[in-house]
């Protein structure tokens, strides 16, 4: 048997030598020239400040050019149907669950089957619901819109 101290594993050497071996590559890549910092990701702290301009000192030419340039906005305030949709059918399954096991008796053969169509139907029935209402909600927001132009 050799002893391990006879043939010593030579150390890496992190030294600028100009073998293959010893010049790795870094453990993590340097970070690209074009990805913002943290800093500016948020909006609220990286976007200037407006400017607010008298347009009294304006001249008349630069007015008009202003409105001419500028064009209005409104926010306009719709319903997020995804949850409209979620929150009736989450309404759906525990009602139907409550009026499932409610109208079905508890010697019934097949009972889960009965709890499962009325949960199945009033599911459904509320999802629908809750879409109807996010509909009427997106019409007025959309009409008051129409009104303000």
């Amino acid at each position: 048997m050799t002893d391990p101290q006879e043939n010593p594993v030579p150390a890496a050497d992190n030294s600028n030598s100009s073998s293959p071996e010893t010049q790795a590559m870094p453990a993590v890549p340097a970070p690209a020239q074009d990805i913002p910092s943290e800093d500016t990701l948020n909006p609220a702290q990286s976007a200037p400040s407006p400017e607010i301009i008298d347009i009294s000192e304006l001249s008349e030419a630069e007015v008009a050019e202003i409105e001419g340039t500028a064009s209005y906005a409104v926010v306009r305030r719709a319903p997020r149907f995804k949850a409209f949709f979620a929150v009736g059918a989450v309404i759906g399954v525990v009602l139907g669950i409550f009026v499932g096991m409610y109208l079905s008796e508890p010697g019934m053969i097949n009972r889960g089957i009965y709890v499962v169509v009325c949960v199945l139907f009033t599911t459904m029935m509320t999802t629908l619901l809750t879409g109807l209402i996010a509909s009427i909600i997106d019409r007025r927001s959309v009409a008051r819109i129409e009104a303000q132009k």
